[in-house]
This record gives C-alpha cells, sequence and structure tokens, in this order.
C-alpha cells in the first residue's frame, strides 16, 4: 500500500537526526558531486491522493508575465569540479574514459531517455569532436553544462510561454563572486547587483560597476513594478520576446543592446536530441557507481 508506506517513511525520517540524512546523502551521489538534485520533483499516479503533481508541467503554458535569463558561463556550477588539483584530473580522467555511462547521470536524461549510451555519444561527438576531454577542452565541457542546465532549458521555456517574456543574456564580468577562483560569468553573479551581501569584500568595486548595478536593479525593479523592464522614457529598449527568434537582451561591460537567436546552432542540437522520450515513470533509480545502463 503505497499510502502506508509514505506514511512510515515520514515518521522514520522524524525520528533521524539532520546530521544523518545529510551524511547519507553523499553516499546517493554517483560521481562526484552528480547528481546535485538527488530527489528531484516527479509526475505522480492520479489515483494517488493529494498528489504533488499529476501532469507533465510541459503539457502547460503560462500567460504570466515572465523575465528570465542565464549568464555567459552558467556551466561552470558544473565543470568546476574538473578544474585543479589531482583529484579533479582523476574526475576528468574518469569523464574522458567513461563518458557514455556519466553523461547521462551527471546532465540528467539517464531516467529520461530510451537510449542514453546513443544521446551521450551525440553529445560528445558535438562538443568534443576526435578530441580527448581534458584541460585543453575544458572550455567546450563548461559549454556542455551551460547548455544542457540552462540554455537550452531557457530557451525551450521561453518558447513554451504564453505571457509576455523579457529574456536577458548576461556577461558582465564583475568583481562580486562566490567562486574568485575561476574566472568567467558564472551561475548566480547577476544576483549580486540585486541584493545586498555584506560578507564579501567591496573594495575592488568600481564607480562603473555600481552604477551598471544600479541599472540592472532598475530592470528589475520596474518589471516588478509595472510589468516592464525599460517602460517610457527609459534610455534603453529591453523589447520582449514576438517570434521564434527568441529576442534577448545582451549585457556585457561595454553595452546592452538587443540581439536575437542565443547560441542557435547549441540550442538547435539540444532540440533534436531524444532525451525527452521515456514514458513517465513514478520513481527514479538510485545513482550507480559502476554507471552500467
Amino acid at each position: 500500500n503505497v499510502e502506508d508506506s509514505t506514511q512510515l517513511t515520514v515518521e522514520c525520517l522524524r525520528d533521524i537526526p539532520p546530521y544523518i540524512l545529510t551524511q547519507l546523502m553523499q553516499e546517493l551521489k554517483g560521481f562526484g558531486n552528480e547528481p546535485r538534485v538527488l530527489f528531484p520533483p516527479a509526475v505522480e499516479m492520479k489515483n494517488i491522493t493529494d498528489s504533488f503533481s499529476s501532469v507533465d508541467p510541459w503539457a502547460h503554458s503560462s500567460s504570466t508575465p515572465w523575465l528570465t535569463g542565464i549568464t555567459a558561463d552558467n556551466g561552470m556550477d558544473g565543470s568546476a569540479i574538473f578544474m585543479k588539483g589531482k583529484e579533479n584530473e582523476e574526475l576528468l580522467s574518469e569523464l574522458n574514459d567513461q563518458f557514455e555511462g556519466i553523461a547521462p547521470l551527471v546532465l540528467g536524461f539517464r531516467e529520461t531517455a530510451v537510449n542514453p549510451q546513443r544521446i551521450a555519444r551525440s553529445i560528445r561527438k558535438f562538443y568534443f569532436g576526435p578530441n580527448e576531454i581534458w584541460n585543453e577542452t575544458m572550455n567546450e565541457l563548461t559549454e556542455m553544462f551551460t547548455d544542457a542546465n540552462y540554455l537550452h532549458c531557457s530557451e525551450e521555456a521561453v518558447r513554451r510561454h504564453s505571457g509576455p517574456t523579457y529574456k536577458y543574456y548576461y556577461n558582465y564580468l564583475g568583481s562580486k563572486t562566490l567562486f574568485p577562483s575561476t574566472s568567467g560569468v558564472r551561475h548566480f553573479d547577476e544576483m549580486f547587483h540585486l541584493f545586498p551581501f555584506p560578507t564579501l569584500n567591496k573594495e575592488n568595486t568600481t564607480v562603473e560597476e555600481e552604477l551598471f548595478g544600479e541599472i540592472f536593479l532598475e530592470f528589475i525593479t520596474n518589471f516588478a513594478t509595472v510589468g516592464n523592464p525599460t517602460p517610457k522614457g527609459s534610455k534603453i529598449k529591453w523589447e520582449p520576446v514576438t517570434s521564434a527568434a527568441n529576442e534577448y537582451l545582451y549585457i556585457d561591460n561595454e553595452t546592452q543592446m538587443m540581439q536575437k537567436k542565443l547560441k542557435s546552432k547549441r540550442d538547435k542540437f539540444w532540440q533534436n536530441l531524444e532525451f525527452r522520450n521515456k514514458p513517465k515513470s513514478l520513481f527514479r533509480r538510485p545513482p550507480e557507481k559502476n554507471y552500467e545502463l
């Protein structure tokens, strides 16, 4: 009985100290720190009482006004684990040698693709060609994680959204970052212009960066207030998405300008990749150490 087993699970979890649960979670990791989301949402059976969701979210479209975007090196949160250090190089070597088994796990399609190994081979050919996956191909590795976890997801969500949509591509290299040991415009970097982070060093912040922060904050405030990041009278005009070209505001240290078709070749590759063609199932398998599929 599903309901009885769920109740027993809840009662058990309530009696276990949190630090033990945290330690046990690390044992569920299949490779390095992957998968980062151990227990993602699932489409549940319709006959389950009070199910969280029994319908695939892709089947619905929202008309709510939406502002969204990604950073240029978003995927560095996936590739950073392979940068520098002997242990990191060992992981990189393991990824190179067992890519067909590891890629479906770290890129999130092991449970959704009918043939994960074939998909992995296509991904390797697209990003790395005949090259080994090593320090010299770190940029390509970052692009792979960016596209799989952020770029294509963002572009596809914009395509499916029916309401007014304002999209940005953030390539502003500032002094504030959670990961100062790496270079690039990483995941979360734009948030430092929206919220105070008193524990971070402000000594390297330039006047230009402070001025840019005010502009970016005004974009977000305007959208939250009137539904348009650049209402009438603004010096910059941020246009909403109006076509299949997925128009977006390009933001870097020099300019903010409208562009179209963000990384279209890379996005098209993922559009044509059959990595979500497996029938929905209720449960996920736990990660496996040998990566055999």
